[in-house]
């Protein structure tokens, strides 16, 4: 069906055009973090006083968790499948809505055909699969050789209980798509327009995407930024989910000031929903702020 036919905005979901390409943000729900994840080398209480001056609260940060669907007019591509029925450790937030919001949008699962993992975390492979079958039966899936390496084999005898919680979602859900899945080892098009590029620190084969159509561009940052207000205002600031924080802090950089000196909109799939917007720079001091277009 043309996502053309999905003529409105509702709960869960935006239509957006990027060049001729049809796309459609869908809210997978969210999660809460605790504030001093988003800051591991800023001074004590810092992220605390971003969110009171921005009216957030400070006993947790909410992060949202979108997917972006595309049709190309060839391909029906989604970009990450969320969380899935899986809840972090600690965690009581509701997600796994991806695949209830394509059934509510008349989207069959069978017709998607393309699916891109930005990266192996459980929020963004945890709806790949159900049961041990793949969610998306005729698609073929795409993800880094090094995360594939890293995430989709538990080696068992692991002490912390997020990083176990982290493996067991990764290798539920990667390993029946075994017969399906195509490893990057570098940027590659994986379909006309599409192109997954390098973003590493995130995890070491953590990927953005860049969407083309015509002279129209969407950036898909994927983790490249978590928290808009704390990561764009403090881009050397750590997150403690980085694998490699001052790697990830290159990319960041790396990413943003394409974004922002070639005027591409960015797609932030943990930023407000529904995550679409432009990237500005504050030369004098060296930061960003999100202007958001959705």
């Amino acid at each position: 069906m043309p996502l053309t036919e999905l003529n409105h905005t509702g709960t869960g979901f935006y239509r957006l055009n990027v060049g001729s390409f049809e796309c459609v943000v869908i809210s997978d729900g969210g999660f809460n973090f605790p504030p001093p994840a988003f800051g591991t080398n800023a001074p004590e209480g810092s992220v605390e006083q971003i969110l009171t001056r921005n009216q957030l609260p400070t006993t947790h940060v909410a992060v949202q968790l979108h997917c972006l669907l595309v049709n190309t007019g060839q391909n029906l591509v989604l970009i990450d499948t969320g969380l899935g029925p899986n809840v972090f450790p600690g965690d009581h937030a509701v997600s796994g809505r991806l695949l209830a919001t394509l059934a509510y949008l008349g989207i069959n699962r069978e017709e998607i055909d393309t699916v891109i993992f930005t990266h192996g975390h459980p929020d963004h492979v945890g709806g790949a699969s159900s049961g041990g079958a793949p969610n998306f039966p005729h698609a073929q899936h795409y993800i880094s050789q090094t995360d594939w390496d890293f995430w989709s084999v538990h080696p068992g005898n692991i002490d912390d209980p997020f990083l176990d919680f982290m493996l067991t979602v990764g290798q539920n859900n990667l390993q029946p798509l075994r017969n399906q899945i195509q490893l990057i080892t570098q940027e590659t098009e994986i379909v006309p327009g599409i192109r997954m590029i390098n973003a590493p620190g995130h995890t070491m084969g953590h990927m953005g995407v860049l969407i083309a159509s015509g002279d129209d561009r969407l950036l898909h940052i994927a983790d490249t930024v978590v928290q808009y207000i704390v990561a764009l205002e403090n881009p050397d600031w750590h997150l403690a989910a980085d694998m490699d924080p001052d790697l990830a802090v290159q990319t960041r950089r790396k990413l943003l000031s394409r974004a922002s000196g070639e005027g591409i909109r960015v797609f932030g799939d943990h930023f407000p929903f529904p995550g679409i917007g432009h990237v500005i720079y504050n030369q004098a001091r060296d930061n960003w702020h999100f202007l958001p277009t959705g």
